[in-house]
C-alpha cells in the first residue's frame, strides 16, 4: 500500500498524524483540512481501527512516525 496511490487515505493519515503530534486544537485542524472539528476526531479514530485490522497500514503509519520523527504540522 503507498499513500500516493490513495489521496483518500494519505488526508486521513495526514490528519491522523496533525491530530496525534500538532498539539493544535481540532477546530485548527479542521480549517487546514476544510472539515469540521468533529470529523478530524471521526477521521483519526476509522484510520486508528483500520490500522488495528490491516497490518500493513499499521506497519507504513509506524514507518512514518520513525521518519517524521518530531515534524510538526
Amino acid at each position: 500500500m503507498e499513500l500516493g496511490e490513495n489521496g483518500d487515505l494519505t488526508r486521513k493519515v495526514s490528519i491522523f498524524f496533525c491530530r496525534k503530534y500538532s498539539g493544535a486544537k481540532l477546530k485548527e485542524i479542521g480549517e487546514r483540512f476544510g472539515i469540521r472539528d468533529a470529523a478530524v476526531s471521526q477521521a483519526s479514530r476509522r484510520l486508528e481501527l483500520k490500522a488495528g485490522e490491516d497490518q500493513q497500514l499499521k506497519m507504513m503509519i509506524s514507518r512514518l512516525e520513525v521518519v517524521l520523527g518530531g515534524v510538526k504540522c
